[in-house]
């Protein structure tokens, strides 16, 4: 199977609104799985909505979703997995990860969401100074994959 990775969503207004569409449906056991199929009379395109980071326990998939993955020529993702550009995405997270001089994380948060954060923190001997400075969207990035982990 060729995997490869496609344009980046955030440059791409319609591909935004059709990751979002992917993402959106559940798929807990009895419910419409976030699968979509298209169909011509020369190709067959199957449409799978994911979730980035999971815990091991999500395996094995559904098998409608292994079936689709095994039936697959190709698998067409939105971010390069093969761990190529890792230092590049690195270094992009912290600097655009990162809020401008003279701003905190503390000030886009309410006052109870700003303690909590600080106690979930210390509680895993994590220090509030290293997440003070993030975006938000960069703090939980980092916190689910630490959890995930």
């Amino acid at each position: 199977m060729n995997i490869t990775a496609s344009v980046t969503p955030a440059r791409h207004p319609l591909l935004l609104l059709l990751t979002w569409l992917l993402v959106s449906p559940a798929w807990a056991a009895g419910e419409r799985l976030p699968i979509w199929q298209i169909h011509s009379d020369t190709a067959e395109v199957v449409l799978l909505g994911s979730v980035h980071m999971a815990y091991a326990d999500i395996y094995p998939l559904r098998a409608e979703i292994e079936a689709a993955f095994a039936a697959a020529d190709t698998l067409v993702v939105e971010v390069d997995i093969s761990g190529a550009n890792s230092a590049r995405i690195q270094q992009l997270m912290m600097t655009r990860g990162v809020l401008p001089d003279g701003e905190s994380l503390q000030q886009y948060l309410s006052p109870q969401t700003w303690m909590q954060l600080q106690t979930y923190l210390r509680s895993r001997a994590l220090p509030v100074e290293m997440f003070a400075r993030l975006q938000p969207g960069l703090v939980v990035t980092t916190l689910s994959s630490m959890r995930i982990a």
